[in-house]
């Protein structure tokens, strides 16, 4: 039996009142977190793939880019006809990513082409899933995209009323996503709907699987340098944020809401769930942890600036990018923890391998980081100049010394009270689609008019 329950069911519970400062803002680094134009030349929003002493990314300047792990040496780079926003998986020797520029792309570990898959008309930000020999995208037509790996097209169908940037998840046999039309939506992996959940706003969030037990299965480039195969579990949850500023949890088998927690922005990381708790970032500048039963807060720190990048974690310290230019690094409570400052806001999502932490900025330097001896080793600049902002962006040269900070949040911990309530779904069109009442995590912490939000403005999208 599930160790969550989706009863209706509400109760409330007293903590603390204790409610500190939050932490002091450096208003230079919001003003240019929120002022910026499309990302052009050479930033980098596209999030690494590590595999075999080389190192993956996409580029605004068009590229994909392979690298040395062990200097930053370049060994190759693949040019398309638009910025690679996608991220790669590199699975078998080739290469897999979406083209902005209507292609979907596979290539040998030398740079050359394998092949190429032409989409319907539209291009695509979504980065690839590959399960069990099947290979999983979206559009931004609002198409799912099945491919063996061969190229050859196994399926696709209209899924979706606008953009789907997310990477699916693949688990028992169900494709599990996010899309731009306000909805979040379970597939069969032959492309029968089975059920959608209504959100307050789109979405373009990729969606962390947790089992009954709440250990994670699946998470946003956990597989992308390998084919782990059919996922099976007897129950899960699908964690995901939206931009009506809900962190939701469903029930994967028939899309009913176990619970959802209101921050202060809107989410667009994906969260990593370890030991049962939920890490993300939000639009509100805020870093938080909840409790993955019950979505219950924790914690939360301030940084200076609009957080996009999801977390990734090694060794006890989680590590993001955030708007305000800087890479962080937390222990997994808030406490211990150092701060690196790029040259240009942090879109892109860290991958980290042998304690090695791989991210680019829009200041056109993908780096690598030793978090350990907390330094950076090597750092590669892209091929064009770097993305020209409202404001002037420190520009990082090959002589700049970089200067890790120690950086000392202030955790905010929960306030007076917490609801929690769950109901149960209403049946549509043969699929369940689950009413979307709003909940809030934390009483007083943001209110909701209940109103569908104006989509933000997010530059690339």
């Amino acid at each position: 039996m599930a160790s969550y329950q989706t009863e209706d069911r509400k109760y409330t519970k007293i903590e603390s009142v204790y409610e500190p400062k939050p932490l002091e803002e450096n208003p230079e680094n919001e003003k240019r977190a929120r002022k910026w134009h499309y990302p052009v030349g050479g930033s980098i929003i596209s999030s690494a793939a590590v595999s075999g002493g080389t190192v993956y990314f996409g580029s605004c300047d068009k590229h994909l880019y392979a690298l040395s792990t062990k200097d930053g040496k370049l060994l190759w780079k693949f040019k398309t006809g638009e910025p690679v926003v996608s991220s790669p998986t590199v699975i078998g020797g080739v290469v897999y990513f979406c083209g902005n520029d209507g292609y979907f792309y596979a290539l040998t570990a030398d740079g050359d082409i394998l092949w190429k898959y032409k989409m319907s008309s539209e291009n695509s930000f979504s980065s690839p899933s590959i399960i069990n020999g099947k290979i999983y995208f979206g559009s931004r037509n609002g198409y799912i995209y099945c491919l063996n790996l061969d190229g050859k097209e196994e399926w696709k169908t209209k899924a979706a009323g606008d953009n789907i940037f997310a990477t699916p998840a693949v688990v028992n046999d169900t494709i599990l996503f996010t899309s731009y039309d306000t909805n979040f939506y379970a597939f069969s992996t032959d492309g029968r709907l089975l059920w959608k959940f209504p959100m307050g706003n789109s979405s373009g969030g990729s969606a962390t699987i947790v089992d009954d037990k709440f250990n994670e299965v699946w998470l946003f480039r956990r597989f992308n340098n390998r084919d782990p195969g059919k996922i099976s579990i007897k129950r899960g949850m699908a964690i995901f944020g939206s931009w009506d500023n809900h962190l939701y949890a469903l029930d994967i088998d028939d899309g009913r809401k176990v619970w959802s927690y209101i921050a202060g922005g809107l989410i667009a990381s994906s969260p990593p769930v370890i030991d049962k708790r939920v890490y993300f970032g939000s639009y509100d500048n805020n870093f938080y942890c909840l409790g993955v039963e019950d979505g219950r807060l924790i914690w939360k720190v301030r940084t200076g600036g609009q957080i996009a990048s999801s977390p990734a974690h090694s060794r006890g310290m989680i590590c993001f990018g955030s708007y305000d230019q800087n890479i962080y690094a937390l222990s997994l409570t808030g406490e211990k923890s150092w701060s690196l400052l790029t040259g240009g806001m942090i879109d892109a999502s860290p991958t980290i391998c042998d304690n090695i932490l791989y991210l680019g900025s829009f200041d056109t330097y993908f780096y690598a980081i030793d978090l350990a001896a907390k330094k950076v080793i090597w750092q590669f600049k892209t091929s064009m100049p770097p993305v020209q902002m409202r404001d002037q962006v420190e520009i990082v040269t090959e002589t700049t010394t970089h200067k890790f900070t120690r950086w000392k949040p202030e955790v905010i911990m929960p306030k007076t009270s917490y609801e929690f309530r769950t109901e149960s779904p209403t049946r549509t069109d043969g699929a369940y689609q689950s009413p979307n009442t709003y909940q809030s995590g934390v009483s007083g912490s943001y209110s909701d008019d209940k109103k569908k939000k104006k989509r933000p403005e997010l530059g690339f999208f």
